[in-house]
């Protein structure tokens, strides 16, 4: 681009390039000492960045600030040719020895191949005191964010992170800083999953201390073991005896409140307690069917076992005249209770040879109920007990309730 020529036109493994100054008379020796670094073989001896590059022809161009304070190197006064201590340009064993012109527009470049022992570069001397037409300065290559940086506040206050972002391009910096925001996002939902997770598995009471307090399950406990646990839950126990058949004898047969229910502390619970087999009152079924008295005792929790015949004046032939135990006694849960029924007859005695008052009394009497005729026979003379009963009606034996009968005595 500055001589229209290639710098190698040949081979140029481990070789150098000539001076440009060389072939385009207008490049000043500056240049020629940049391009000479530039294409310096040896890496060690070339620019180390495109940064140091570009900062070397800033300082060519003039418009770069000054790094005598940043770097150590000298200012060059306005129409001066700058050397390469001006240019801070790295050492190099090729270039270190190289003069620059001395006066303005003038330029020598001699001693290359003899400074350090090094091979020829090719920069020949163009000889002393050869007029070089005026420089024309080239435009200066716009500065990156970094070079900003660093012309603003100094190559030491512009870290390497800060300038490796300044000097990606703005799409890549975007899908970085969107990238970013991915990542933040994720991080933030998995860690609310992970916070609501643990608090939906907390327990209130843990989490939020307060006086509710659970009943505990004390069924079939005896009552002394279900009253301590009542009592190590913050609650109160309260007793209530209850016949139960099933529950055994001082056994917890439930609770009020219900065991697992929530209740505010110290809130009575009471326990009903197995007192075994209920005391049950035997109820009256007399009169009733013999159907009728089992369910009604059935009811009772009662069980109904044998059942006999009765005479009863009373009772119809076929109902309950009375209970075994009786009616209004006191038996327990499930206790057998007999029946006897009536048979719908009654038992007329013998009452020959009786007075007349005292056998007509008899037959009277609550399990007879009747009443007798009584007639005198004229034919007979009374013996010496008096008026007795020489004859009845109906002999000795059962009757049916009701049966009417005629006691004859003497009266002759």
């Amino acid at each position: 681009m500055l001589t229209g020529t290639s710098a190698f036109p040949g081979g140029y493994r481990g070789s150098r390039a000539p001076a440009a100054s060389s072939i385009n008379s207008r490049i000043s020796p500056a240049i020629d000492i940049l391009l000479a670094q530039a294409l310096e073989p040896s890496a060690e001896f070339r620019f180390s960045s495109a940064h140091e590059f570009l900062a070397a022809l800033e300082r060519i161009d003039g418009n770069a600030p000054t790094e005598a304070s940043r770097d150590g190197a000298a200012d060059v006064p306005d129409g001066e040719v700058p050397t390469r201590a001006s240019l801070a340009l790295p050492p190099s064993p090729i270039l270190s020895a190289v003069p620059l012109a001395v006066s303005p527009g003038a330029a020598t470049i001699t001693g290359m191949a003899e400074a350090g022992g090094v091979p020829s570069s090719g920069l020949e001397s163009r000889g002393s005191g050869v007029d070089l037409p005026p420089t024309e300065r080239m435009d200066a290559l716009p500065p990156t964010e970094t070079d900003k940086l660093i012309a603003m506040f100094g190559r030491n206050a512009v870290s390497e992170d800060a300038s490796f972002e300044a000097s990606l391009p703005e799409k890549r910096r975007r899908r970085g800083r969107v990238a970013l925001g991915l990542v933040v996002s994720l991080v933030f939902v998995v860690a609310i999953s992970m916070v609501t997770l643990w608090v939906l598995n907390i327990k209130p009471v843990d989490f939020f201390p307060s006086s509710a307090r659970t009943v505990p399950n004390v069924l079939g406990f005896t009552y002394d073991r279900a009253a301590a646990a009542i009592s190590d839950a913050g609650l109160t126990p309260v007793r209530v005896d209850e016949a139960n058949a099933k529950v055994p004898l001082n056994s917890v047969i439930r609770t009020n409140p219900n065991a697992k229910k929530q209740v505010d502390i110290g809130t009575r619970v009471t326990l009903f307690v197995s007192t075994g087999l209920a005391e049950i009152q035997v109820p009256n079924v007399s009169g009733m069917t013999v159907e009728a008295a089992t369910a009604e005792l059935k009811k009772a929790g009662l069980v109904v076992g044998d059942t006999s015949k009765g005479n009863s004046p009373t009772f119809a032939q076929g109902t309950v005249i009375s209970t075994n135990p009786a009616s209004g006694a006191t038996s327990k849960s499930g206790a057998t209770i007999s029946l006897v029924v009536s048979s719908g007859q009654v038992t007329i005695p013998d009452l020959t040879g009786k007075k007349i008052e005292e056998a007509a009394a008899i037959l009277s009497a609550s399990d007879i109920l009747i009443t007798p005729s009584i007639v005198a026979d004229p034919s007979c003379k009374p013996g010496a007990g008096g008026v007795v009963v020489i004859s009845q009606s109906v002999g000795p034996g059962d009757v049916p309730t009701g049966t009417p009968i005629t006691l004859v005595y003497c009266a002759g």
